[in-house]
């Protein structure tokens, strides 16, 4: 039987050309070009670095030159598209604004060096199948004495690592963007993180973890449905709150055993169990002041079983159980404007207290600092005022000593009907 070569022809040829690909593919696998020499040095397929790859980006940065470097940052300011650029650039020394201009998704933490500022409207996503982070790794990992400025990004946890890790030693300024979908803390802080805006949701243990010897500084953002807390606080931790909304919770809202101070921000809807606004097992100063702290639909408001929580100037509401729990006596409450809608004791929020004798605490939580109301006119007295508050007295004007005293008096018969 005759084969007829002219039939099967293309079939060959496409044959030979996929297995040529293929043995030029597997020929350069792993070789990293450098980037800003020609069109080649894009990742040419792929949509994220393997770790091979990953491993010789160190290498590279050594050898680049300066002429290298300058067309890198200048790839920063337009708009990097692809991996490799963005971590080059994360590990360079030098202080650069980097603008993110397409999504990734990574299978592996990004380390950071020197002062960075990461803006755009696009995300960092972990690879779900990655094994080459545990949940101690971050998307991005601040190396000591780095600081990074970050504005508008998505970092994506994916269940599989942090999104942040701020070591000692190193600063996070968070601007605004969204932190979501961590497998542990969404920032997990050692050093110094400010907290300004965005959104954090959905992480694991807590938005915030804030260990030993570090500070947190939260003044706005949105904190919503982390699984178990909103911010954590180990021993020797400073965390201080002073805006934001904290936003459901599937445990305590605020978990303290180091020093928590807020002076501002509301907390709600920790409603599950036995959930907690603050559960303070450390020092927390819980202190209104001209602001306005609310705390509203939580199982209990305050808890504590430590010998340090002061409160003042707080509003809560719809408590199931109660607003102010303090174990075997531990903790104070320095100012009355509560409103106490559960079992446990504090006075609600205006409430006047009305004694014979001027009295010298709270008659339900004990607290000295009271006060008489400083606007409250007697009618029947309004009248003495006249002489004081129009002729002049204590001085002896002329007004005075024609006008007063006086010998009319004009009132109406809805005050005096008899």
């Amino acid at each position: 039987m005759k084969i007829k070569l002219k039939r099967f022809l293309p079939i060959i040829l496409a044959t030979v050309a996929i297995i040529g690909l293929a043995v030029i593919a597997i020929t350069n696998f792993g070789n990293l070009q450098r980037p800003g020499e020609n069109k080649q040095n894009e990742l040419p397929t792929g949509d994220y670095l393997t770790l091979e790859e990953i491993e010789k980006i160190e290498e590279l940065v050594a050898n680049l030159t300066e002429e290298e470097i300058a067309k890198l940052k200048e790839k920063a300011m337009n708009g990097v598209q692809d991996e490799l650029t963005l971590r080059i650039l994360l590990l360079l020394d030098d202080e650069i604004e980097i603008k993110l201009a397409k999504n990734l998704e990574v299978i592996a933490g990004m380390p950071i060096k020197g002062e960075k500022t990461l803006i755009g409207d696009a995300s960092i996503k972990i690879f779900l199948g990655s094994n080459n982070n545990t949940m101690e790794d971050g998307i991005l990992e601040l190396a000591k004495g780095s600081t990074l400025h970050m504005k508008g990004l998505v970092l994506d946890g994916n269940g599989v690592c942090h999104a942040v890790v701020v070591p000692k030693d190193a600063t996070l300024n968070y601007l605004s963007g969204t932190i979501q979908y961590a497998s542990s803390y969404g920032i997990y802080n050692q050093g110094t993180l400010n907290i300004e805006g965005g959104t954090f949701k959905q992480c694991m243990a807590a938005a915030i973890g804030t260990n030993r010897g570090s500070t947190t500084l939260v003044s706005g953002g949105e904190f919503k449905d982390n699984y178990k807390n909103h911010i954590w606080t180990a021993a020797e931790s400073t965390v201080e709150v002073v805006g934001g909304v904290f936003d459901h919770s599937y445990s305590h809202a605020i978990y303290n055993l180091g020093t928590y101070t807020m002076t501002g921000g509301t907390i709600k809807n920790s409603d599950r169990g036995d959930s907690c606004a603050v559960a303070n097992f450390g020092k927390a100063y819980i202190d209104g002041g001209d602001n306005y702290i609310e705390i509203s639909n939580c199982v209990t408001g305050l808890f504590s079983e430590s010998d340090t929580m002061e409160v003042n100037m707080v509003y809560g509401h719809d408590m199931v159980k109660n607003f102010l729990r303090i174990k075997d006596g531990k903790g104070k409450v320095t100012n009355c404007k509560i409103e106490n809608t559960g079992t446990y004791g504090v006075r609600v929020a205006g409430e006047v207290i009305v004694e014979k004798e001027d009295p010298t605490c709270c008659p339900d939580c004990g607290s000295k600092n009271i006060w008489q109301d400083e606007d409250v006119l007697d009618t029947w007295f309004s009248s003495a005022l006249w002489p004081f508050s129009t002729l002049g007295y204590p001085e002896m004007t002329e007004d005075y000593k024609y006008f007063y005293p006086t010998d009319v008096l004009v009132t109406g018969y809805d005050i005096i009907f008899f």
